[in-house]
């Protein structure tokens, strides 16, 4: 796992009580997910490096954090086993996504919201995450978690199931939406896949394109497709096109 990120916003009631919608602000793609992503549950974006995974991630904390800025003590932390948290991607995005509305928020004050955590290895992750969760339950907040890259610090299976069944656990007492993102690695296997309730492809497809210019050379044309593999209340899908922009994901 390269990042982890957890979504946190407080409010005078629990959600438990009847699960939450999240959604990534992509048309396209929401209406495939039936809205979003449903509190409660554990879900996996996975696909090759420069995918697009983790610009999937900050699309939903930026949508998330501009619908429910009004709420009190709202926060996402994010979880870190790269050591780095691409701050001025997020802004970029939170500024774009502003830009096409009336809603006058400061995005600085939003980020203030942000909290960042470096994650060692498993045990690392279960500390900091039990200490996450123990807090939400002194401030009474419901967490949204954001995780990148598992597979970078569950390297042995015992430790792929052990932190997925703790994973979703915490997404049903706490009714938190869970996604986690990871690399194409078979090493993962059943263990981890039975924990999940819903998973998503990222597939790029790179292909070599001639650039007219001052002189004729070559250069290399990325694609982008979003799939659902699995998913608790939507069937599987066929592809999607997607493209990175300013604004984080949007579809073609």
């Amino acid at each position: 796992m390269n990042n982890v990120a957890m979504h946190i916003y407080n409010t005078q009631k629990c959600f438990q009580e009847e699960p939450m919608t999240l959604a990534f602000g992509i048309d396209a793609i929401d209406s495939m997910l039936d809205g979003g992503l449903q509190t409660g549950k554990l879900f996996e974006i996975y696909g090759p490096s420069s995918s697009g995974k983790t610009q999937f991630s900050l699309t939903l904390v930026a949508e998330v954090l501009i619908k429910y800025h009004t709420r009190p003590k709202c926060a996402i932390i994010y979880m870190s086993t790269m050591g780095t948290f691409p701050v001025e991607r997020l802004y970029e995005i939170i500024e774009s996504k502003l830009g096409d509305c009336e809603i006058q928020i400061d995005i600085k004050e939003l980020l203030q919201n942000v909290s960042i955590y470096t994650i060692r290895d498993v045990e690392d992750l279960n500390k900091k995450l039990i200490s996450a969760f123990k807090q939400s339950m002194h401030i009474k907040t419901v967490f949204q978690p954001f995780i990148d890259h598992f597979q970078r610090i569950t390297i042995l299976l015992n430790n792929v199931a052990n932190v997925g069944r703790i994973l979703k656990r915490l997404a049903f007492e706490f009714q938190t939406c869970v996604l986690v993102t990871n690399e194409l690695k078979p090493a993962m296997g059943d263990a981890w896949s039975s924990c999940l309730n819903g998973r998503f492809l990222i597939q790029l497809q790179r292909k070599m394109a001639v650039l007219m210019r001052m002189s004729i050379g070559t250069g290399i044309t990325n694609k982008r497709f979003f799939q659902i593999i699995q998913n608790h209340n939507t069937p599987p899908s066929q592809p999607i096109s997607f493209t990175i922009t300013k604004r984080g994901i949007e579809t073609i």
